[in-house]
Formats: C-alpha cells, structure tokens, sequence
C-alpha cells in the first residue's frame, strides 16, 4: 500500500468536506446510464463491479474542450503528457501503467497501433465522440491483451439532426464541423465530418533535445458514419467507419498519418433471454515521419471476428465467447511481420441477495508469445442502502509489439528482441461507492497491481530484454453533484509507482493529482463553468518536474434560431509549466465557437 499517511489524511478530509458542505438534492429523477464495456454486456453504471466512468456528448459539448486531451486530464487515475502544441505526441497512463498497457476501443474494434502498443490520442477528434466509457483496472479476462491499466472505449457520433459548428482560438486555430443524420424505426444512419488547423508554438524550450524556436503547426481533417438496419424483428445490422487524415510539425520534423477503422456487427435476440453477436473488425494505421535526422514509416493492420453468447437471467447474466484476430506490423525496410491470436473467454455475473459475484476466464493462443490464461473475480457487498463495498482481483498482460520484437535499431542500438515474453500482471482492488442522495455520489478506491516481465531497452547495446518489474499502489476518490442546476464533479488521485530494478519512480507519473469541474445551467440555454487541475512533481529522463495548476473557463449562450455562441480560456493564471522535460505546454489561450442545429 501507499507509504503516506498524510496523503491519506488529505483523501479523508477531502471526502468529509464534500459530504458535509454540498449536501442538496435535485427535484427530478433521471435513469442511470448503461455501459457495455465494462464486462462486454449491457449493465446498468450502478450495478457494474468495475470502476468505471462515463463521458457523454452533453459532457463534451459543456467542456468545449478544443481536443480529447482536456477531457481524459480531469478523470481520476488518468495521467496525460502531451510533448507540445496540439498535434504533438500524448501519452496516457492509467493508473500508474505504461502508456502500452491500457487498451483502446473504437466502436468495439481494438486501435493499438501493432507497432506502438500505443494510439495516436492526438488525432482523435471530439467532434466524432459520442461518448467515452473509461474502465479501470485489469480487463483483459474480457479483451485479451494490452489491458494490464484499463479499457478506454470511444464511441463515434450518433447524430439525428444537423449541426455545423466553427470555431477560432489562440495559436492561429481554425476548426469547422458538421454532422447529420436520422433516427427511424428500423434504421438509423450518422454522418460527421470535421477539419482543424493550427499554427501552433514550439514544441520544445532550451532544454530539448532538438531544440528548434519555430512554430509547430497541426492540420487534421476527418469523417465518420455509422448506421443500423434491422434485418427482422429480432436482429440488427449496425456498421461503423472513422478516417483521419493529420499533419503533426514538431522540432526538427513533421509527421502525416492515416487512420482507419471500420466495425461491421449483427446482434440477434429472438426471446432476448439469449443474445448472440458476431462483430467483425478492422483497423489500418500509417505513419510517415520525416526529421533532420532520417526517416521512418510505420504501417499496423489489425482484423478480428468476434463470436459472443450472452445469456440473461433473473438473478445472473452469462456470456461467452471466441475471437480470432491477425495483425501485421511493417517498418520502412526493417521488417515485415504477422501473427494471429485464437482465444476463448467467458464470463459469469450473479446476484445473492445483498452480494453480487463475478468471474472471468480467458485462454488466449498467440502465434508469436505463446498462450496466456487470465481471470479476474469480483465481489459487490451492500452494506447498507446507500454503503456499497467492492473487491477484485485480476491478472493480465501485454504483447510485445512488433517494434520491441523485430526493429533492426539505430546504427545497432534499441533494436528488438524476437525471444521476448509478454508482460503479466496481477492487480487487487477495494472501494467503497456511497449514494448519498438522490444526485449525490462519492466513492474512494485503493488498489495495487505488480508488473513482471516488464520489457525495457536495457539489454546489450540496449537492446529490449525482459528484466523490469514494477510495483504500482493508488487511492482514488471522486464526489459527483447534479442539484438542480448545478454541477459539480471534484476528484483526487494518489499513487506510488517504483520501477523495482532501480527504486526509481516510474517516469512521467505524479504522486497526487486533483481536479475540479463546477457548471451552473440556466433555464435559457446559457451556461457557465470552471475547471481546476493541479497536477504534482513528476520525474523525466534527467530531470525532476515542478507541480502546476492550471483553471480553465467555459461558457455558453443560446440565441434565436437555433444558433448558441460558445467559448473557453484555458490557463487562466498563465501558469508556465513542462509537461515532458524539454517540452512546452499552451500559455492563456482562448477558443471561440458558433454553433447551429436544426
């Protein structure tokens, strides 16, 4: 556990002062929204044994975040270091893991990059977001590989009506987007297109490593579809389309990269009592970069077929499933390398009165690593009404990707290792989930997860070996209010990492981080909030970080015929402040936007 006892007197006090200062309730009632990430089924947020967290289009629109980077920063156990302007390179790290072990959906279809491990947060638009659904801890008795952190799941848009919004902001932005669609009795169909442009600063300060004063602009522009026909009464046909195309300046260089990923799903349900889906999947990510340097380009391709059996019942859910996946990674000249994954997973929920139970089990057969079995358990325990008590347990992994596996190196260093294993992980959790009232939670989590086989380029020459293993302990805590008009979300994160071959903290991590995010709505349309994040020391390659605090503001107001002006100020204090050592981050900055719908 965490070796910090004022640390958690900080959490205590933090969680009394919310319960005992906002204490009202709302006049209405409205029903808690459903997820399906969490356990690949359908389920009520209040009932999962997860934790979770949702991110809904009224979210993202009241944010007027100008990227995803604003969102992901204020969630709890969510760290994110963007290396410059937008466009330039983001890392996420969910609680305390590498910015590799947490896995990333769109639509249901896995996006790490074969190459990477990673994706491209940068090049995602808001504009194409539906929703997000965030699951922490270990998933991967669900989903395999890479969700040794989490599950993040993106959604793309759902539009039923039209709306064009344009905006303008700091550093030379630019942004224009519209989306369109219908809603039917037995289709739906959605389409969103998007482009952003930015001047941009630069990427890096004195300190970089390739230190250039000129600005590093970013160009991006993007399209989305996504549709379902009812094939009968008791069968769907949904499909799903998402393209970018970006541009990404930095010093020294530039970047172009496309993205692809298309979803392809039939869900039958003649009596719904059973429901099975079979979910086709594909994903194409290039990457071409050019530097003083040299150049490289990366190309990942990534197709799956997913057969799942759920089976609903009065006091248990059931399901289970096959997958089959195959991924290719190229490298310029360097490589050219495939490999296939078979696997079978199921999973069990029940309810018992006032306890709720769940296992998992998945067996996966990889092509390239070899086999990995997983599994996770987990127990609800109400202890009162409004006093919920959760523990779990799971253990996952990560593959090496094909970089870490195959790449030739730089003049024979940091080259790749094909005798690699994959990465494992153990992880326990406890928390407590209090609904206080009718619009009130507040919920505090303890957790602890072990990595082995960590991969680093620490061998001979620095080549990738399996040496590394690395402890991680955190508390979370959030409180959400909706009373009547008002909202407000506050949360708070502490974490130990250690990287256990050295005693070192693991890189880029802070120890605490806070948030804050407080709306007030009018009746008219108009609204008004504030943001607050504040964010500890850290440590860099050689050098340790200062902690910063940054509050941001936003705003709407509706006007006559269905226009609504909109706009954010970001870095209100104009805090300085590294995200990476070397690297810049935005000073007081502004963000402009018309909007209208029909």
């Amino acid at each position: 556990m965490l070796n910090n006892t004022p640390t958690q007197l900080k959490i205590t006090a933090l969680v009394c002062a919310c319960s005992i200062t906002l204490s009202a309730t709302a006049d209405t009632y409205t029903a808690e929204p459903m997820l399906v990430t969490a356990s690949r089924v359908s389920e009520n947020i209040e009932d999962t044994l997860a934790t979770v967290s949702l991110i809904d289009r009224e979210t993202i629109e009241r944010s007027q975040a100008p990227d995803l980077l604003e969102l992901l920063r204020l969630q709890s156990g969510i760290d994110i270091v963007r290396s410059g302007p937008a466009g330039a390179q983001t890392s996420l790290f969910m609680r305390g893991t590498n910015s590799n072990h947490t896995l990333i959906l769109i639509d249901g279809v896995r996006v790490n990059s074969t190459n990477t491990g990673a994706i491209a947060w940068e090049n995602l638009p808001l504009a194409q977001i539906e929703r997000i659904e965030i699951v922490r801890g270990p998933r991967t008795s669900f989903y395999g590989a890479n969700a040794i952190g989490g599950v993040i799941q993106i959604f793309t848009r759902q539009a039923n009506q039209t709306t064009v919004r344009i905006g303008l902001g700091s550093y030379g932005q630019q942004e224009i987007s519209a989306a369109t669609g219908y809603a039917a009795e037995r289709s739906a169909l959605s389409i969103t297109a998007g482009w952003r442009d930015s001047d941009g600063f630069s990427a890096q300060n004195e300190n970089g490593f390739g230190y250039d004063p000129d600005d590093d602009g970013f160009n991006t522009w993007n399209v989305s579809m996504r549709g379902s026909v009812k094939t009968s009464d008791s069968s769907e046909l949904s499909y799903q389309l998402l393209y970018t195309d970006n541009e990404n300046e930095f010093d020294q260089g530039q970047s172009q990269s496309q993205q692809s990923v298309l979803g392809l799903s039939w869900d039958y349900c003649s009596t719904c009592s059973y429901t099975q889906s079979i979910n086709l999947g594909y994903t194409s990510d290039k990457l071409d970069t050019m530097t003083a340097f040299g150049s490289s380009a990366l190309n990942s391709k990534h197709s799956s077929i997913d057969w799942q059996l759920s089976r609903k019942m009065e006091q248990a859910q059931w399901v289970f499933g096959v997958d089959l996946d195959s991924e290719s990674g190229r490298n310029k000249d360097n490589y050219n390398q495939s490999r296939n994954n078979l696997a079978a997973y199921t999973g069990l929920t029940l309810e018992a009165g006032r306890s709720d139970l769940q296992f998992a089990l998945r067996y996966d057969d990889n092509s390239v690593y070899g086999s990995e079995l997983t599994g996770s358990a987990a127990l609800g325990l109400a202890l009162t009404g409004q006093l919920r008590l959760v523990a779990s347990y799971g253990t996952a992994y990560r593959a090496p990707t094909m970089n870490e596996l195959y790449s030739p190196g730089f003049f024979g260093l940091f080259a790749g290792n094909p005798d690699l294993n994959a990465e494992s992980s153990d992880s326990s959790e406890l928390s407590l989930r209090w609904q206080l009232a009718a619009k009130q939670k507040l919920s505090l989590s303890v957790y602890r997860t072990r990595i082995d086989n960590l991969i680093a380029f620490s061998g001979e020459d620095f080549q990738a070996v399996n040496i590394n293993k690395a402890a991680i302990d955190g508390i979370e805590a959030e409180y959400q209010l909706n009373a009547g008009n008002w909202q407000l979300t506050a949360n708070a994160t502490f974490q130990d990492t250690e990287d256990k071959s050295t005693g070192n903290s693991l890189l880029r991590r802070p120890d605490e981080k806070y948030s804050l995010t407080l709306d007030r709505s009018w009746n008219n349309g108009a609204w008004l909030g504030v943001e607050v994040f504040y964010s500890g020391e850290r440590e860099d390659f050689g050098a340790s970080l200062d902690s910063y605090t940054l509050v941001n503001l936003r705003a709407g107001l509706s006007l006559a015929g269905g226009f609504r002006l909109e706009g954010r100020l970001e870095n209100l204090l104009d805090e300085y402040y590294q995200p990476a050592f070397g690297f810049n981050a935005a000073d007081r900055s502004y963000y402009l936007n018309i909007l209208w719908r029909k």
